[in-house]
């Protein structure tokens, strides 16, 4: 199944992770470069929306750790 053309990746920026999206899939054609890319993209209501996937694996990521909290 093939998803609208306005959801797009969100790059991972570490050297160990280039060329890898957050969600695990490789990166071509247009990603959001960043987390930054994305958020900023969100908070100006850009016309493009993150990947879910993505969104869903950096959301985990920083929330390791501060279950307790």
């Amino acid at each position: 199944m093939n998803r609208p053309d306005y959801i797009h990746c969100i790059e991972r920026t570490h050297v160990h992770h280039r060329g890898m999206s957050w969600c695990g899939k490789p990166v071509s054609g247009f990603n959001f470069v960043s987390i930054d890319h994305a958020a900023e993209n969100g908070k100006k209501q850009g016309r493009l929306v993150a990947c879910p996937e993505c969104v869903a694996a950096i959301t985990q990521a920083l929330k390791n750790g501060h279950d307790e909290l």
